[in-house]
């Protein structure tokens, strides 16, 4: 990824991952940014409550559970707390190493994308790295947003036996409940809209394909009836990322929302 802020060192960079890894953030207050994300779950304490005994090996235990899913497919394993011990060693290992091998490089940001959102399990907070984090929670959705479709695409030319990004949808995976409000970010170059939207109707019309029908509240022209056919790129609880086939296949992400407050009337929409 291109970012002129920051910019990293060119001895700094891991050579491993090679001149074409745009999907490796450039600069370090993304890094530090996917850092915090990483840490603010306490992946010593999980590690050291796992059953499993490594005696010869720091966070062996977490280093098992990434040969045993991770280091076989790019699809989400089931259990949160299994995907944010991951991420909280490969991002220990980066930091003792010189670097990871090109599919660990890969996968801490693809966990990034899948855990920039989610919720640190009661318990298993991290304290001071969670209230960094908290602060910085609009740049990490930005972040993610623009680093999705590059690491899709590693994946795919990189690792093409392996499940890319979320996998193959079977329909199902993620329901948009009709008459719900949901938030809708469009991603246009380095920028990220949001907008409420309510959808009207949802209709599956092929593997990874949707067609949706929505109230577009907050469009530029006032509220406006819309209707757009997306290709699903990842499906995860929190909701959905997807290409628009109606508008030059910009990025869309989709996630469940509360209320939405203000809009065209200033009025409050429950869900």
């Amino acid at each position: 990824m291109t970012n002129d802020s920051s910019p990293i060192p060119e001895e700094f960079r891991d050579a491993r991952c090679g001149p074409e890894a745009d999907w490796w953030p450039d600069s370090l207050e993304e890094q530090e940014l996917m850092m915090l994300c990483a840490l603010r779950f306490d992946g010593g304490g999980y590690d050291a409550e796992l059953s499993r005994d490594r005696p010869d090996c720091t966070y062996g235990n977490l280093a098992h559970l990434y040969t045993d899913h991770e280091a076989q497919t790019f699809h989400p394993h089931e259990d949160l707390k299994h995907q944010m011990g991951v991420m909280f060693w490969l991002q220990r290992s980066l930091k003792w190493g010189d670097g990871l091998p090109d599919r660990e490089s890969l996968m801490y940001v693809w966990l990034f994308i899948q855990l920039h959102g989610r919720e640190v399990p009661g318990g298993w907070e991290c304290q001071d790295y969670l209230t960094q984090y908290e602060c910085r929670r609009d740049d990490a959705r930005r972040l993610a947003a623009n680093l999705s479709p590059l690491v899709e695409r590693a994946i795919r030319a990189r690792f093409p036996d392996d499940r890319p990004l979320g996998g193959p949808h079977q329909p199902g995976s993620y329901d948009l409940q009709v008459g719900k409000w949901y938030h809708l970010f469009i991603c246009d170059g380095g920028e990220v809209h949001p907008s409420p939207i309510l959808i009207r109707e949802a209709k599956r019309t092929g593997r990874n394909r949707l067609t949706l029908h929505f109230l577009h509240a907050w469009y530029p022209a006032g509220a406006q009836e819309k209707e757009y056919a997306l290709r699903l790129t990842c499906e995860t609880p929190e909701g959905i990322d997807a290409d628009s086939l109606d508008t030059k296949g910009r990025r869309l992400m989709i996630r469940a929302a509360e209320k939405w407050v203000g809009g065209g009337d200033d009025s409050v929409h429950e869900a």
